[in-house]
């Protein structure tokens, strides 16, 4: 990629921030992205999360544990009606999305934004390895506004977040590294 082309889609995602930022959309369907965390509603959740299921749909939602880096991110609690419910939709979700400039720069100019949905669409569903399963993915290439929901494994698989600093026993390096063998 050029400089120009660099230049162009950063003022490119500046333009649609800074439209973000005035206008405050909240997508009610798959139509468009959420911009932000607070703009997920129930609606976009459940045309996300209910496809398939006529009758299912979201009543509600609580967020918490957000974090920001790269991307940011919070646990999604959700609450279905009956019909959700009896289709044993997902309940404890993790969403990552990439609200500011920062992540659509890095994200967007690397290409790990169309890697990662790209994975999680075409590859991810066909092997046999421990990874959290994306329920929807989605990201705009003009914009480079993006969202993944994926089941939240530290509340439904009890896992653990470490950091780059934690000690890991021989055990768990083996285990990284059949997990990498089998990707």
């Amino acid at each position: 990629m050029s400089k120009l082309q660099a230049l162009t889609m950063a003022a490119r995602f500046s333009a649609h921030i800074a439209w973000e930022a005035l206008a405050r959309p909240r997508p009610h369907d798959l139509s468009a992205i959420p911009p932000t965390l607070n703009a997920i509603t129930r609606e976009w959740l459940g045309a996300a999360l209910c496809a398939g299921h006529a009758e299912a749909r979201v009543d509600s939602f609580d967020m918490s544990r957000g974090s920001q880096g790269t991307t940011s991110r919070a646990a999604l609690k959700i609450h279905y009606n009956a019909a959700g419910r009896a289709a044993g939709l997902p309940e404890q979700l993790f969403v990552k999305m990439t609200p500011k400039l920062t992540s659509r720069l890095v994200c967007g100019l690397s290409g790990a934004l169309a890697s990662e949905c790209g994975f999680h669409q075409h590859v991810r569903i066909g092997l046999k390895l421990e990874a959290p399963r994306a329920f929807f993915n989605a990201w705009d290439a003009r914009s480079c506004r993006s969202a993944i929901l994926f089941e939240d494994i530290a509340t439904t698989r009890g896992c653990e977040f470490l950091n780059t600093e934690a000690l890991i026993t021989r055990a768990q390096a083996e285990d990284m590294v059949g997990v990498l063998a089998s990707l």
